[in-house]
């Protein structure tokens, strides 16, 4: 049973847990390989949980409507997301991009460094639109004036960079509210590349169909590391910050260092954790790891009450503007 979502870590099989009022039935389902992209951002969006979780119920013989339990906390540790918990409680109608609403949004990215460096933005592929951006391939290289293809090799059409300049703003604005825009951003060094590279992960105007909401999703991720302190203030009135490679694993809405889920350290970039042994002292990645308050079993991961949160969901009818601004400056 495929279950369709993008994920640069090794594929295996994942487990969905889905729960019919007294019973909890646990099913195993395996990888897609040809919806799986080396390079892409590894995001698990809401649709696609959903998708999985509406054709595994006929095998488990269930019949009941289901939804996402605590689905505006977010899906915490999207990243490797192995296990998800479903109530038997509302109408569940499957995904899909209809009537969405005028929800614009902007990235506007400011720069606190003291001399121009190279922006980056890296966007999820979708099947059936190879080099244009966005679920329904929504968007192109024209609606981001200033950028280019990126100057890196091999080509990858899906990263596109520019300048930025100290104290000049670059915005990228997301007008196409049609479908699902996923994307991160990095400064002077490529997304998910290498040991040494913070991001920013977005996921904006995804479509939740159990409910028909819009909702965007963001985070700060050290899984590759960290060269950039990175600030991201969100319409929805969180402050995410990172200022340097360690200690973040009290901070909201951050992957600490290497840790691919939020509490745990499962699938990390190949040769990272030496070199960040070497450079911060054994034992540094699971140090940095977010405590558990609820199950946290080895590798695959599944934890229900990461402390604080990784990854914040939002509706979109609950924002209080159209503007997240992610400021870069250099480390503390």
């Amino acid at each position: 049973m495929p279950v369709n979502f993008w994920n640069k870590r090794p594929l295996r099989t994942r487990r969905l847990v889905l729960e019919q009022l007294e019973e909890r039935i646990v099913l195993d389902a395996s990888i897609d390989a040809s919806l799986c992209a080396t390079d892409t951002m590894p995001h698990l969006q809401a649709g696609d949980v959903l998708d999985a979780l509406h054709d595994a119920r006929p095998a488990a013989g269930l019949t009941s409507q289901v939804y996402i339990e605590n689905s505006d906390a977010g899906f915490f540790g999207r990243h490797a997301p192995d296990e998800w918990v479903v109530d038997d409680n509302s109408t569940f109608v499957g995904r899909g991009v209809q009537n969405p609403p005028d929800h614009s949004r902007t990235v506007e990215v400011v720069s606190e460094l003291a001399a121009p460096a190279t922006l980056y933005v890296s966007f999820n592929t979708h099947p059936g639109h190879d080099c244009a951006f966005g679920e329904n391939g929504q968007y192109s290289l024209a609606d981001f004036p200033g950028f280019e293809i990126a100057n890196v090799v091999p080509v990858n059409c899906m990263l596109i960079s520019r300048t930025i300049n100290p104290g000049d703003p670059v915005l990228l604005n997301f007008n196409h509210t049609n479908g699902l825009v996923d994307f991160n951003i990095a400064v002077d060094a490529v997304p998910q590349k290498g040991c040494s590279v913070t991001q920013a992960e977005f996921a904006l105007h995804a479509h939740w169909a159990f409910n028909d909401s819009w909702h965007d999703d963001y985070d700060l991720s050290l899984v590759n590391g960290f060269n950039k302190a990175l600030t991201l203030d969100a319409p929805y009135g969180e402050h995410l910050q990172v200022t340097s490679a360690l200690g973040n694993n009290a901070n909201l809405g951050v992957y600490p260092l290497g840790n691919d889920l939020c509490t745990k350290s499962c699938s990390p970039p190949a040769g990272c954790v030496t070199d960040w042994e070497a450079a911060y002292g054994s034992g540094v990645v699971s140090a940095e790891s977010k405590s558990c308050g609820g199950t946290d079993p080895s590798c695959p991961d599944f934890c229900s009450t990461p402390t604080p949160v990784c990854h914040l969901s939002h509706d979109q009818s609950t924002a209080s503007g159209k503007v997240f601004t992610l400021t870069i400056a250099p480390p503390v």
